[in-house]
Parts: structure tokens; C-alpha cells; sequence
């Protein structure tokens, strides 16, 4: 009887379908697992005291080890594909639990406020303006688990490989031409919803605080002190891919629908027997062998050399998605939490809107490899100004005083002014008032001696106003920086994206079945990993620098510590940042459109491609 109930269990672990449900299943949670990190990368940046360009290390670890891995597994995976993507799940589930033990580590400074009711922290005091201890030393401490962020970047960049290797290749063996259209567009579709549930899902975790309970006066609205929980959203998918791992496992080298999809790719020239028994029969050494040859094969395709080409321009544009939360806070002068969740749910609009009617286009059209080629030529041009103009359309940036324009009544451009000199102000907290429609960097620079607690809220340690300040022109201050409207702008600008992101994201089955059809059967492993390993070298591994570069080109206050270190930017010049980013998008996507476009030109027919690569295997 047991014996009897394994075999059902193995049966239930030998049909294509649940292969393609667990593989979309494992393919959700790492997607989520690489997206929160943008989710949560402003809280990051500002607890362990992180710059832009530190934050690009974090990424370009990611890729450089995925890199590797992919230059590896093009080679040695083919014969063993469900073994290398078990090893990569439980690799990708680790690498997600390692950051988790910084916070067990983080120190998260609560402030010692002096006056009553917990509310003058960061005024101007002539005799000791320091309340407590600098915030800017307390993340100077913790920047020493930066490592950890770096320990897991790289593994989880070993444990992504394998699944875009060697589980299309896997699709492809256990499915025939119309199934297999269908199977890799269900695992696009769930796996992209990764990013959107990671927004929407990390954003909730932020409006919680890092630890169980939050230190009394503490409260989002008083974001003085305040850390969201940036660690939760990495504990979740880390567990849940180990045990994915588990499920992959249970799946056979060889499904039993291979036999038919192999006789059907002969019946229509894709491959030959002999060919694809020599694949599952090699051995290391045969593999190190046909190595050389394979590439030469591979370089010698034209089409495939620009549609490369177009991928490295992909992953160069869209290794800015971690930045977005970010990027869409500071355009629209909204915090970081809302920020994400709202970009959570129009990218599950996006998603929905396109992705899907993508693929059920390809399903009932079932049309050859050069024509899907170029509806997603066509696709990439038509989104790119839809998504830039989203950018475009921002709200006018808040004026800091000493920073942007002068103090009223002085004409030079610094913080510390003869009205503040003697409060010694720090940047080790960013705490801004108004006052009209200029803002101040925090109460302290803005001569603030006094504060009135607002009675009528629930929380005692709100601020109504602020007095005496010295710096002012009506001597008083507001709490928060000041506000304009902009509402209009900022859904305008969601349309747009929104708009863009259906058609873009309406490309991706195409993309998919072109990258698989666009070479022989026995050299399309080997392209998967010459795709992932180039993407990574040459888009993914430079992006994360050189947006973070932007970043730090464009800050114009920094949190300093009290030994004079600089850390976390406080302040970015936007309208200077975003003309760099457009920049650089830009031109991104020019060189992506040109090289899709060569691409599709260069790209033979159904019979010709069939055709041309027998005749490279015969040779």
C-alpha cells in the first residue's frame, strides 16, 4: 500500500502541468524576493546609512555572481536541469533569510527628547542642542552589516540563474509548439506579478515599525524616529523558496510527454534524434568539448547577436525598477509608503491589462518566431514615450531654504546662517518645517526656540507650531515641508505609466517564445545562458552603479554624523536628476530599438531557420 501511494506521488510529479505550477509558483516568490529590495532600499539607505552608490554595490553583486553562474550552467546544465534548479531555490531562499539577521544586529536610535510631552526634538537651544544621541552615528554603526546585504545579493544572484536557464529549456522539452507558447506566458504573468505584490506587500510592511512594538511617541505621522518594517518582506519568499526547492526536487529528468514533443520537433525538422540523444548523453567532459563550438554557432547568427544586443539595452532600462519607489516619492513629494503602494497597484493594472491579452494573442495566432519578433519591435517604441512622459509630468520641488534659495534677507546658499550660528544644527536628521513657502531643513535651522503641542490630536507628541525662530519671516514654522498642490500632476503621470506599462508588458510572451525559437533545439540552453550572462555583464551589473552615480551627483544635503562622516542623502536637485535619468533612459532605448529592429531584419523565416541550423548540425 505505501509502496503503491509513492507511485501515485511520483506519477502526480511526472505531468507538464504541475511542473508548470510549481515552477510559477518558485518563479513568484523570487521575483519578489529581487523586487523588495527597491521596495525597502530608502529605508535601508537611511538605517544602515547607505549612499547611491553603495546601494549599486548591493545590485552589482547580484549580477556579477549571476553572471558567473550563467556562463556556468549554459554549458553544464542541460542533462540535469530540475537538480540545478533545486540547488538554485534553496540558494535563493538563503539569500533572502541572510539580510534578515541584520536586523537582529541594527541598532534603531529612539530619541531623548528634554522638553515636555516629547515634543522639541531638533529646536534650536543655544546651550546643548543636542537632545540625544546623533542619528547619523547610530546608522554609521550599523553600516557595518552591510556585508550581510552583500553575502545575500550574491547568492540570490547564483540561486536566479538556474530557473530562466534551464526551466524554459524544461518547458520546451515537455511541451509541444502550442503548449509550450502557452506554459512560458502563464510563467511570465505570475512571475511579473512578483514585482507589483512586492510593491503593494512591502509597502504595507513600512507602514508597520521594525520591531514588534514601536517606542511610545513614536507614530508614522511623527515620523521622528519612525523605521518601517523593511525585513518582513525578505523572511516570507525566503522560506517559501526553500520549500520550493523541496517541491522541484520531486520532478523527473525525463517526463514521459518528452518522447512525443521529441517526435513531433523531428517530424517538423526542429531537431533530429541522433542530435538530441547526443545532448542527454554527454557527459562533462563531452559538454567542455562542444563548448567552443556552440558558441562559434552561436556568434555566427546575426539575428541573435542584436536581439542580445536589444536584451542588454532591456536590462539596462529595467534595472531602474528598484529605484521607482524612490524616484516617484521625490517627483511627487509623497511618502515612501504610499509611494509604493501605489505604484503596486498600477503595475497590477499594467500587468493585468497586457500581459494577458499578450498572451492569449499568441495562443490563437500561433504565428513563426520573425513575426512575434516584430510585434515586439513595435511594442518597445510605442511604450517608451508614454513612460518617459509619465516622468515628465512632476510637481514643482520644495524650496529649502540654504539650499535651494537663500535665507530671507541673506544671498549665499548654506544651512548655517548668523540667525541659527549659535543652535550648532546638525544634518543627522532631516526634520523640515514651513514657513510661507520656503522650507527649512529642521526647526534647529530655522532659529526655532519654542513649540506648541497640537491638544486636539490623539498623539501628545505632535507638533502645532512652532515659535520664536529667528530665521522666519513671520517667526514661526509649520511642521512638514510645504505643501502644494499637485494631485492632477501626479495622476496624470500614473496614466501614462499605466499606459505604457500595458504595452510593454503586452510584448513580454512574444519576447519569450522569440528568445527560445531564435536558434537550434540542441544550442538553446546555451543561449539562454549566453542571454542571462550578457544581460548581466553588460546591463545589470553597470545600471545599478550608474543610477546610483545619478543619485549621489544630484544630492544637495547629506546626513552627517558627528565625526564628520557622510552617509545617507537627505535632499536630491530633482529637476537636475531627472533631466540625467531621461537622459540616459533615453538612449537606452534608442540602441534597444535599433537592435530589435536589426533583429527582426536579420531574422530567417520558419523554413529558412529550420533550414539554416540543420545544415550548421550537419557540419
Amino acid at each position: 500500500m505505501g509502496q503503491g501511494r509513492l507511485t501515485s506521488l511520483i506519477q502526480v510529479f511526472n505531468k507538464p502541468n504541475i511542473f508548470t505550477t510549481v515552477h510559477a509558483f518558485n518563479s513568484f516568490f523570487l521575483v519578489f524576493s529581487i523586487t523588495i529590495f527597491g521596495t525597502v532600499l530608502p529605508t535601508l539607505e537611511s538605517v544602515f546609512n547607505l549612499n547611491g552608490k553603495e546601494a549599486g554595490y548591493i545590485l552589482v553583486a547580484n549580477d556579477i555572481s549571476g553572471m558567473l553562474a550563467a556562463l556556468f550552467l549554459a554549458n553544464y546544465c542541460s542533462a540535469r536541469k530540475i537538480r540545478w534548479m533545486g540547488i538554485g531555490a534553496v540558494l535563493a531562499g538563503i539569500a533572502s533569510l541572510i539580510p534578515v539577521l541584520a536586523t537582529a544586529f541594527a541598532e534603531y536610535p529612539v530619541p531623548e527628547l528634554k522638553t515636555k510631552d516629547n515634543i522639541a526634538y531638533a529646536t534650536c537651544n543655544e546651550e546643548d542642542s543636542s537632545t540625544d544621541e546623533s542619528f547619523g552615528d547610530v546608522a554609521q554603526r550599523n553600516h557595518r552589516l552591510y556585508g550581510l546585504f552583500v553575502i545575500g545579493s550574491i547568492l540570490q544572484g547564483i540561486g536566479s540563474t538556474p530557473p530562466g536557464i534551464a526551466g524554459s529549456t524544461y518547458l520546451d522539452e515537455i511541451y509541444k509548439q502550442k503548449g509550450f507558447g502557452i506554459a512560458i506566458s502563464l510563467i511570465y504573468i505570475v512571475s511579473i506579478l512578483g514585482y507589483p505584490c512586492s510593491l503593494l506587500i512591502g509597502g504595507s510592511f513600512l507602514s508597520m515599525y521594525v520591531t514588534p512594538n514601536a517606542p511610545d511617541g513614536i507614530t508614522m505621522d511623527n515620523s521622528r524616529g519612525w523605521v518601517g518594517n523593511w525585513w518582513l518582506g525578505m523572511l516570507i519568499p525566503g522560506i517559501v523558496l526553500v520549500f520550493g526547492s523541496f517541491l522541484i526536487s520531486f520532478f523527473p529528468r525525463h517526463m514521459h510527454s518528452a518522447k512525443a514533443v521529441l517526435e513531433d520537433k523531428i517530424k517538423r525538422g526542429v531537431t533530429t534524434a541522433s542530435e538530441k540523444q547526443g545532448e542527454l548523453g554527454q557527459s562533462m567532459k563531452d559538454m567542455t568539448k562542444e563548448m567552443i563550438p556552440t558558441f562559434k554557432r552561436m556568434f555566427k547568427n546575426k539575428a541573435l547577436i542584436f536581439f542580445v544586443l536589444g536584451d542588454i539595452c532591456l536590462y539596462l532600462d529595467y534595472s531602474a525598477v528598484p529605484f521607482l519607489p524612490k524616484i516617484f516619492s521625490m517627483l511627487y513629494r509623497l511618502d515612501i509608503t504610499y509611494t509604493t503602494k501605489l505604484l503596486g497597484f498600477v503595475n497590477i493594472g499594467g500587468f493585468l491589462l497586457g500581459l494577458i491579452p499578450g498572451a492569449i494573442f499568441i495562443k490563437r495566432k500561433h504565428w513563426e518566431a520573425k513575426r512575434l519578433m516584430l510585434v515586439y519591435f513595435f511594442l518597445s517604441i510605442i511604450s517608451a514615450p508614454l513612460m518617459l512622459g509619465g516622468l515628465l509630468v512632476y510637481c514643482s520641488p520644495n524650496q529649502h531654504a540654504g539650499i535651494d534659495l537663500p535665507y530671507p534677507e541673506t544671498s549665499g546658499l548654506n544651512l548655517t546662517q548668523t540667525c541659527n550660528l549659535d543652535c550648532s544644527c546638525t544634518t543627522s536628521i532631516y526634520q523640515p518645517v514651513c514657513d510661507g513657502d520656503i522650507t527649512y531643513f529642521s526647526p534647529c535651522h530655522a532659529g526655532c526656540k519654542e513649540v506648541e503641542a497640537d491638544e486636539k490630536s490623539a498623539d501628545s507628541s505632535l507638533v502645532k507650531i512652532y515659535k520664536d525662530c529667528s530665521c522666519t519671516e513671520s517667526k514661526t514654522a509649520k511642521p512638514g515641508k510645504c505643501k502644494k498642490h499637485c494631485q492632477d500632476r501626479m495622476w496624470i503621470s500614473m496614466a501614462l505609466w499605466l499606459a505604457g506599462l500595458i504595452v510593454n508588458f503586452a510584448g513580454f510572451p512574444a519576447h519569450a517564445i522569440v528568445s527560445q525559437r531564435i536558434v537550434s533545439e540542441s544550442d538553446r540552453t546555451a543561449t539562454q545562458g549566453l542571454i542571462s550572462g550578457a544581460t548581466r555583464m553588460f546591463g545589470k551589473l553597470p545600471a545599478p552603479l550608474i543610477y546610483g552615480a545619478l543619485f549621489d551627483a544630484t544630492c544637495s544635503a547629506w546626513r552627517q554624523s558627528e565625526n564628520g562622516t557622510e552617509g545617507f542623502c537627505w535632499i536630491y536637485d530633482i529637476e537636475r536628476f531627472l533631466m540625467l535619468f531621461i537622459s540616459v533612459i533615453l538612449a537606452v532605448r534608442v540602441i534597444r530599438s535599433i537592435s530589435y529592429g536589426l533583429a527582426w531584419w536579420l531574422f530567417p523565416t520558419e523554413d529558412k531557420a529550420t533550414k539554416q541550423f540543420t545544415e550548421i548540425e550537419m557540419k
